[in-house]
């Protein structure tokens, strides 16, 4: 969390200064993930799978899986995705849309 402060302050909670109260940009409340990124995990009450994708030839970066009934993927800077991700029982499931950033077509 401490590299993602140093690089975008101004996403993560901040002190103010005095009289500061109404510059506040817009912040986040970040959920770290800790442990088996194989499990789901709940955030504002949604329910979450992590999806790791590649990210390039060497990163492995999370995606993300969510919702009950019409399913959503969020697959952000992904170059490929992973046979254990796309053969995985929540990703093969009655995804409904999947949104993607990537270079190509995946």
């Amino acid at each position: 969390m401490d590299s993602v402060a140093a690089r975008f302050p101004n996403l993560v909670e901040q002190k103010l200064q005095g009289g500061d109260d109404f510059a506040r940009p817009a912040q986040l409340h970040w959920t770290i993930i800790e442990g088996d990124v194989d499990k789901p995990f709940v955030a504002s009450e949604l329910q979450f799978w992590p999806l790791p994708v590649m990210h390039g030839e060497d990163y492995v970066c999370l995606g993300f899986l969510f919702g009950r009934k019409a399913r959503v993927a969020y697959l952000s800077d992904v170059s490929r995705i992973l046979p254990r991700t796309e053969h995985g029982r929540p990703f093969h499931s009655s995804i409904r849309s999947i949104y993607s950033d990537s270079r190509q077509l995946i």
